[in-house]
């Protein structure tokens, strides 16, 4: 599990069934607190769908990293 706190932002990606991409983004604000932000691609751009306020964000990937077919997690830099 990977807790969020003194952690930059997070990235969960995937595509729906619907063949659309789509991300959530944890963002860190000058506050201290998290924001859970949903982007949708649209060619080569991220178009912002949704945003709202989160407590407590923490990532199971069942290990530091998985990376497996069809899903992949990605810790940043």
């Amino acid at each position: 599990m990977v807790a969020m706190n003194a952690v930059r932002e997070q990235t969960v990606a995937w595509t729906g069934t619907d063949g659309v991409r789509r991300k959530f983004v944890f963002e860190p604000d000058e506050a201290g607190e998290y924001w859970r932000v949903e982007y949708e691609q649209l060619g080569e751009t991220w178009r912002q769908v949704g945003r709202e306020p989160v407590e407590d964000v923490a990532i199971d990937t069942g290990s530091e990293t998985t990376t497996g077919n069809p899903v992949s997690f990605y810790r940043g830099p």
